[in-house]
This record gives C-alpha cells, sequence and structure tokens, in this order.
C-alpha cells in the first residue's frame, strides 16, 4: 500500500493496519520514499502523492475507493465487509465515503491531533531542544550547558 506519509490520518491508517491480523500481508510504504520509487517508480511517477495505491503480488493496481477494499479484504476482521461494500449496491456509497474522508483528511489529522511521522520526529526534537536551557545569557551571547 502506498500512502501519503505527510499526512497524520495516513501514517494513523498505516500504523493500525500494520497491527490488525492480516489473512494477505500488507506493506504499508510511503509515497515518494526510496523503497516505494525503487519498487513501484512507474506506478510513482503517474500518481498523485494524495492518492491511495495498493499493488496486488500480480501487479494488479487499485486506486482510491478500490485500494481501501482491497485493504480491508487483507484484514481477518474486515473482509466481509469488503465484500459487501463491493457490491453494486453499497459500492456508491462506499466510494462517497471514502472521498469524504479523503478530501478531508487534513482537517481530521488536525481535529485529532494526528500527526505524521514527520511532524512526530519533529516534535520530539523540538520538545528535547526546549528541554536545554542555556547556563547564562549574557548580552546576547548564551552558553550552553557543558557535559561530562
Amino acid at each position: 500500500m502506498l500512502y501519503d506519509d505527510s499526512c497524520g490520518f495516513c501514517c494513523s491508517c498505516a500504523s493500525w493496519l500494520e497491527k490488525q491480523e492480516q489473512l494477505v500481508e500488507i506493506a504499508c510504504v510511503p509515497r515518494g520514499s526510496e523503497p516505494a520509487l525503487a519498487l513501484f517508480g512507474e506506478i510513482e511517477q503517474r500518481g498523485e502523492k494524495e492518492e491511495l495505491i495498493v499493488i496486488d503480488d500480480e501487479g494488479g493496481i487499485y486506486r482510491d475507493t478500490d485500494a481501501w477494499v482491497m485493504t480491508l479484504w487483507a484484514l481477518r476482521l474486515y473482509r466481509e465487509w469488503s465484500h459487501r461494500l463491493s457490491s453494486p449496491i453499497l459500492k456508491p456509497v462506499a466510494r462517497s465515503l471514502f472521498g469524504v474522508i479523503s478530501s478531508n483528511r487534513s482537517m481530521v489529522s488536525k481535529m485529532l491531533a494526528l500527526q505524521s511521522y514527520r511532524e512526530a520526529a519533529d516534535s520530539v526534537v523540538r520538545d528535547r531542544l526546549e528541554r536545554v536551557a542555556p547556563e547564562h545569557c549574557d548580552d546576547q551571547h548564551c552558553a550552553l550547558p557543558r557535559s561530562g
């Protein structure tokens, strides 16, 4: 599965997927990453970063709603739902639901305080730097505490 690693919602979904019991192994790979380009360079160049893409073992490519349904199909607890959502009656509902979530994922990330992996790493560094207090500041020249 290729996903947008700059999106907190997408990163949370990838993390959640990796913890689920999988009937078919799912590898969550950030779009534009070295592994994604090495494995799926041609697909990477044709797709949009915001687009969810699933590639099966035989090279089949599923995008957006179909990718979401295929991902559910690979999970033990959600396989039945994938069959329902791919039926002619519920496919339009699945498409609408995926479209609403997909187009509002930035807002969902903010509302639920979901950080992308990059934002989380930046936050850790920022927190650590904020904990380091200069020993003294004099005339705007500050000295950091000496180690050891």
